[in-house]
């Protein structure tokens, strides 16, 4: 548990060392907030967000669906991870602004490569924008935003017993790894 911690606690002082070396506006930071603290998971509150809260949601969806596609399961966006996204904004103390910058970084992205927004694009310029944050350099913007929220649209996504499939009734592990205090065993 110790070694989790420590790794917990040097992932969150390599967020907020991120976040604290860019620039934001201020009125960009604010309206971003204000979008997601007037957010919840129902269509009425989806209905009424601020217009830089409605393109955040769209981006955070269109990202999502790419880190998890529809196949024969929803996609990301189907089972509405980026709204869970959102509701983590409460909790965790960097993640309004990581939230708020890197869907700012996906949509300038975006704008150069032509388009409008990252969810205006088709999938395959998605696609070239999110392999690009995931082959940035490590701590800026682009690689850390990618990594968290992959991170977190894998584990909200695969919580949802809709992700799994018709092959499975339950998690794979529902009772986690019950032998990880012993050493690995030796195969024959």
């Amino acid at each position: 548990m110790r070694g989790f911690t420590e790794r917990a606690s040097r992932a969150h002082r390599t967020l907020g060392r991120a976040l604290a070396q860019l620039q934001m506006s201020r009125r960009l930071f604010l309206g971003a907030l204000a979008g997601l603290f007037s957010l919840s998971t129902s269509a009425s509150a989806q209905d009424g967000a601020s217009d830089a809260g409605s393109e955040m949601i769209s981006t955070l969806k269109a990202f999502a669906d790419v880190i998890v596609p529809a196949d024969e399961t929803p996609s990301a966006g189907d089972l509405n991870v980026h709204l869970l996204l959102i509701e983590q904004t409460r909790d965790r103390e960097n993640y309004p602004a990581l939230l708020a910058q890197g869907t700012a970084w996906l949509n300038q992205e975006a704008q150069r490569l032509g388009g409008t927004s990252f969810a205006g694009l088709d999938e395959a310029d998605q696609l070239v924008i999110v392999r690009s944050a995931f082959t940035s350099e490590p701590q800026t913007l682009a690689r850390v935003f990618a990594d968290f929220l992959r991170q977190d649209i894998l584990r909200l996504y695969y919580g949802q017993q809709a992700a799994w499939g018709p092959m499975m009734s339950m998690p794979p592990q529902p009772l986690g790894y019950q032998d990880v205090h012993l050493p690995p065993k030796r195969s024959a």
